[in-house]
């Protein structure tokens, strides 16, 4: 479903929104669960609509919603491991970040603290002035992020096996299309009330 998204609905924003750049960001942002495929369909709206913004307040959107995955994820871990008993009446709080979660907020303090070296007149990470900053963040978030994204999306591609589908029936696929349509729909709602106003 997540696939589909990505591929539907840059236009399905397009359609509803124009040329509202943050309508379409914060539809693609929270309407799309997965990050590579929200920067995705961000990407292709960018290439196809020529929308930088869009693309921005996405990964914005998105990132906002990674960011609460550092306390719910080793939260919602912690809670599981007490209830089912696997921690052996201890739980290691090391095991409850996944190494994703840790390089997600590893790099966003990078990227503050660069930030923050800038705006006090100084250097990012006392080595590059602004301009040097900009391209090292673009190489490493553009290029380094398109590459990087292409291979997540031949990991899940690779990893897909139709077969396990048939062998799961029909219940959880009508659940999964339930739940990404009623994503779907609360995302058009947020980004309708929302969206004319970022």
């Amino acid at each position: 479903f997540g696939l589909v998204a990505m591929l539907t609905y840059p236009y399905l924003a397009h359609a509803f929104f124009g040329s509202g750049s943050g309508a379409v960001g914060l539809f693609l942002g929270t309407g799309i669960h997965d990050t590579s495929q929200v920067l995705g369909a961000a990407l292709s709206y960018k290439e196809i609509f020529r929308d930088e913004r869009a693309l921005q307040v996405a990964t914005v959107t998105k990132l906002t919603r990674n960011v609460f995955l550092v306390a719910v994820v080793p939260a919602l871990a912690y809670l599981h491991a007490r209830r089912t008993g696997h921690a052996g009446g201890r739980v290691r709080v090391a095991r409850l970040f996944p190494l994703f979660v840790l390089g997600f907020l590893a790099m966003a303090i990078v990227r503050s603290v660069g930030d923050a070296g800038l705006a006090t007149g100084g250097r990012a990470l006392a080595v590059w002035d602004r301009e040097a900053w900009q391209r090292v963040t673009k190489m490493v978030g553009e290029g380094w992020g398109s590459a990087a994204l292409g291979t997540a999306m031949a990991g899940v591609g690779l990893s897909t096996n139709f077969k396990s589908f048939r062998a799961m029936g029909l219940k959880p696929l009508i659940v999964g299309g339930v739940s990404a349509g009623l994503v779907g729909v609360l995302a058009l709602i947020l980004a309708s009330i929302v969206g004319p106003h970022l």
